[in-house]
């Protein structure tokens, strides 16, 4: 339990909502073979969490507890020997063949067709569930290799799917709950970890704190979902299984209808962020780099599924030039806050422009559009976040609603000190107000003190103190 509370304080408030939605997500994983994506990425993303990093620290804790669902599974004897070879060596095939094909071709229309053919097998289980028919042991293997390599490969492309897709057919086939639902969790394992280690080759991949929070629930619970199994009548997990298809597949039915505008902002392609930034720039003077600007952060924003970065891309699409900037808190672990900066070509002046807030920032003489430089020869009381709709109508202030639940104002405290970090010149520039952020002043930083320069050395070879107020 100090362990616990250790990594509590050490990696963020939410740990502890992060060790519980990793619990019931392997709690219905590990007794129905499915689902684990799903669940985790839903929650994480309603707490906020981007979907990047949502992905990334789901892989990376679903290999572990695939492994220990695995090997519970195995000591329960819930697996068919056969159907769990041949499922762990094609679904590993699949697994990296989806994720290298995802590399290059995208994944959004080939989601509604997963989604519609699980609503239909999802359906067919719940009725198989209340029609006396014997289950019977799986004695023809000559379609698990296909069936294997088909559900690793839509695994790696739509996020999830091996457990839908492998352990639906299965026991739509008439295969006994506990066997096919033992086999197909155990040999997720391996086909998580061949998934997991192409995309690392592929992408790289950053291990997030959100995952060590689902690393630890869903350890605890991975054995007690292969009791579930072993307890429960195969009538009542079929039914389990069957509700949890019928929903998931109906909830990725309606977020691909109701947010195809979304879906298509999550293109990879150069080609895709050209059409994409053109869907933003609709009815919109490019002429006007401010406007465009403006109307591709309010695009991005509005969108409810965008990839991490997108914001970036378009710009970059468009031959914007931008950098990113990086405020922060004289607190414990020095907490900091990430937005964009871009160079308005008509102006020749910086403006920032938050899209997780969907604002930029108006203030000094002339009540201008400002750049991070400027806030701070501003001096902070006299900015303002602002935002402009679509029909041009501004608004401005710090109490104005953001997504999930937040305000304008939650930025505040991060303007003590600010670093300009410019792609172009490849330095860094380090904007300080001694009021708000003492430099000499330490620190904990993992339960050692520390300067912030001692914590960001490569931060701090440009600083800039801004003793009091001036004119920008």
């Amino acid at each position: 339990m100090e362990a616990l509370e250790f990594l509590a304080r050490h990696l963020g408030e939410d740990f502890w909502i992060y060790i519980l939605i990793g619990f019931c997500a392997q709690i219905i994983d590990g007794a129905l073979g499915m689902a684990y994506g799903v669940i985790s990425s839903s929650f994480l993303m309603t707490m906020g969490v981007p979907p990047a990093v949502a992905s990334a620290s789901i892989h990376a804790a679903e290999f572990v507890t695939t492994g220990m669902s695995a090997s519970a599974h195995a000591y329960f004897g819930n697996i068919d020997k056969k159907l769990f070879i041949r499922l762990a060596i094609f679904g590993s095939l699949g697994g990296i063949a989806g994720a290298v094909f995802l590399s290059n071709v995208p994944v959004e229309f080939i989601q509604p067709v997963i989604s519609v053919y699980l609503l239909l097998i999802g359906i067919y289980i719940f009725y198989r569930a209340f029609v006396k028919k014997p289950v019977r042991q799986i004695t023809n293997y000559k379609f698990i290799p296909p069936l294997g390599f088909a559900g690793g490969a839509l695994d790696a492309m739509g996020g999830g799917g091996w457990g839908p897709i492998v352990t639906s057919k299965l026991l739509a086939g008439g295969g006994a709950p506990r066997l096919v639902i033992g086999s197909v969790n155990a040999a997720e394992f391996f086909v998580t970890g061949a998934v997991t280690a192409a995309f690392v080759f592929s992408i790289g991949f950053h291990f997030h704190k959100v995952a060590v929070g689902l690393l630890i629930g869903g350890a605890v619970a991975a054995p007690l979902a292969a009791l579930m199994v072993a307890k429960f009548k195969g009538r009542i997990l079929m039914t389990i299984a069957a509700l949890a298809i019928i929903v998931t597949s109906v909830i990725r039915l309606g977020t691909f209808y109701t947010n195809q505008h979304a879906q298509l902002i999550a293109g990879h392609a150069e080609g895709q962020l050209q059409n994409t930034a053109e869907i933003c720039l609709k009815n919109v003077d490019v002429a006007d780099a401010g406007a465009a600007i403006e109307a591709l952060r309010r695009c991005v924003y509005e969108s409810t599924y965008v990839e991490e970065g997108l914001f970036e891309k378009l710009l970059a699409s468009r031959e914007l030039s931008f950098r990113k900037v990086t405020g922060f808190v004289h607190a414990e672990n020095y907490p900091s806050y990430s937005f964009i900066e871009v160079l308005n070509p008509d102006t020749q002046k910086w403006e920032i422009h938050d899209v997780n807030y969907n604002v930029y920032y108006r203030g000094g003489e002339g009540n201008e559009k400002l750049g991070t430089r400027r806030v701070f020869l501003a001096g902070f009381e006299n900015v303002k976040a602002c935002r402009t709709d679509k029909n041009e109508k501004e608004n401005c202030g710090w109490k104005m609603p953001a997504k999930e639940g937040a305000v304008t104002g939650d930025v505040q405290k991060y303007w003590g000190a600010a670093v300009i970090q410019d792609p172009r010149t490849k330095t860094n520039t380090l904007h300080v107000r001694p009021e708000g952020f003492n430099l000499d002043k330490p620190e904990l930083v993992n339960g050692v003190e520390k300067t912030f320069c001692q914590f960001e050395e490569k931060f701090c070879t440009d600083i800039v103190i801004h003793e009091a107020k001036q004119t920008p």
